[in-house]
């Protein structure tokens, strides 16, 4: 079946950003809005996995994965020295929240790294996939 990586990478997305709506307090985000945003999400990642610069092993996804991981913390290190700079005081949520920084924070940046840790779990059944298929068909050459 060509679709089942796919299904287990849109599935894992789903699972991730459950996990992240668990520990979104319930007045950060309406409940509701998830389900748009897990749509959104499976309709970019499908395209993005099927891009012809996609990253075709689990490597290259994983290094994807880290970069948006890395990428994410300079970010959020850059809006809290520019808060802080600024001559804003409080926590370091609250003063990146008076930053430009805090809409990538919360929006681009997870999208990015749900997307490219699905594009992993995806790569990874596509290999096993293609492990299997070789296998089976090297036992009926035998």
């Amino acid at each position: 079946m060509k679709a089942l990586p796919d299904i287990i990478g849109v599935i894992s997305i789903g699972v991730a950003l459950a996990v992240a709506a668990y520990f979104t307090p319930e007045r950060a985000l309406n409940r509701g809005l998830y389900i748009f945003i897990f749509a959104a999400l499976a309709v970019i990642a499908i395209y993005q996995w099927h891009r012809d610069d996609a990253p075709a092993s689990s490597r290259g996804w994983a290094a994807t994965l880290g970069t948006y991981v890395l990428a994410t913390l300079i970010i959020a290190v850059i809006g809290a020295a520019f808060g802080y700079a600024k001559g804003t005081s409080g926590s370091a949520l609250d003063v990146i929240e008076n930053t430009g920084v805090y809409f990538l924070l919360i929006t681009i940046c997870p999208a990015l790294i749900l997307i490219a840790f699905g594009g992993f779990v995806r790569a990874v059944m596509t290999e096993r996939t293609m492990t299997a298929n070789n296998a089976l068909e090297a036992d009926r050459e035998a």
